[in-house]
């Protein structure tokens, strides 16, 4: 499972420790991820196992490309972001753009994803184009979590 990560001034780069709030927080389990992903179904099953594993925001994974996943090096390279129908080629700041390291979870569940030729994206909706992450979460995430007996929360 993916967690948040911070440095102290004083570790930088040599030590990063989790930050405190995060790691007292563990919101699901790994069962409770697995049920989640098997409700989902093929198209967003494995999307949530990715996320989970790896951490990321809804609309980074939303946005990235086949060409971002560099699986020899077991890193994806994130630079860009989904939001509200626009995909953006930077986020927040300019530590937006960074390489994430691939658990072997996240290699299994991109694995589990067949690419499509009409699309370069990864992760994408059931007509190939990028995910509608408010309707996702209205109509996929919600009563995922529902039919696993887990209150309505957010995605991350």
């Amino acid at each position: 499972m993916g967690s948040t990560w911070i440095a102290t001034p004083q570790s930088w780069p040599e030590r990063i420790l989790p930050h405190p709030l995060v790691a007292s927080r563990r919101s699901r389990s790994t069962s409770s991820t697995r049920s989640i992903a098997t409700e989902l179904g093929k198209v967003y099953g494995p999307t949530i196992r990715f996320a989970a594993a790896t951490g990321m925001r809804p609309e980074v994974w939303a946005a990235l490309e086949r060409q971002d996943v560099d699986r020899a090096a077991s890193v994806v390279h994130v630079a860009r972001t989904h939001v509200e129908g626009v995909t953006k080629a930077y986020g927040k700041t300019s530590a937006s753009v960074r390489e994430v390291p691939l658990s072997a979870a996240a290699l299994t569940a991109l694995e589990a994803v067949p690419p499509r030729l009409d699309t370069r994206l990864v992760f994408y909706g059931p007509r190939g184009a990028h995910v509608n992450l408010p309707n996702f979460r209205r109509r996929e995430w919600h009563l995922a979590l529902e039919a696993d007996g887990i209150p309505p929360r957010r995605i991350y």
